[in-house]
């Protein structure tokens, strides 16, 4: 007895049996992953040169920044200074703040604002009469800059700290003092 072929056996036997893999549709695969993995890298590359490049202007700006600060605090004492040297400083200032503003840097004047931890620096708390100015801050000691959305350096700043019992006792020697106020004046009329 012959055995003949089924349609099960040469399924079977097709499965088996696969081609062999086409060497150009290989290298073709292999062409494109390389590709996509340089590509990869070039934005990487392209992305740290720019993070390096931002903190070298970061730190030049702050070297900059300091030196303004210095001559922003000579400019405010020009009471007993020549006229002409007056406005020369102004004029000079002037400059110094068109090319901040050029060079997209911005100053952190937070007075009466809300601490933030991301652009303030708390030096210290300061005692306020009003709950509404509790957390805020009061007195900025050194401004702070930023330049676009990156903080070159915080501002230093003065929190107000309201504390209720502190409050109520100082306004019960306001009271106090009113009311000897008053007695002074009866006995005096």
């Amino acid at each position: 007895m012959e055995s003949t072929p089924t349609a099960e056996t040469t399924s079977t036997a097709a499965t088996v049996a696969e081609p062999a893999p086409d060497p150009l549709l290989e290298c073709e695969d292999r062409f494109k992953r390389l590709a996509a993995d340089f590509a990869n890298y070039k934005r990487r590359v392209e992305a740290e040169r720019n993070e390096i490049l931002d903190l070298l202007e970061a730190r030049l700006l702050n070297g900059i920044l300091a030196i303004y600060d210095d001559f922003c605090r000579l400019s405010q004492h020009t009471a007993n200074v020549d006229e002409q040297l007056a406005q020369g400083l102004k004029a000079v200032q002037a400059k110094w703040q068109a090319w901040l503003t050029n060079e997209n840097v911005e100053m952190i004047n937070p007075v009466g604002q809300a601490f933030d931890p991301n652009l303030h620096d708390a030096l210290m708390q300061q005692p306020v009469p009003d709950a509404e100015k509790d957390g805020q801050v009061v007195h900025v000691v050194e401004y702070g800059y930023k330049r676009r959305d990156r903080v070159l350096r915080h501002a230093k700043v003065i929190v107000g700290n309201f504390d209720v019992e502190e409050s109520a006792q100082e306004e019960q020697v306001l009271q106090e003092a009113a009311v000897t106020d008053e007695n002074v004046a009866e006995v005096t009329e």
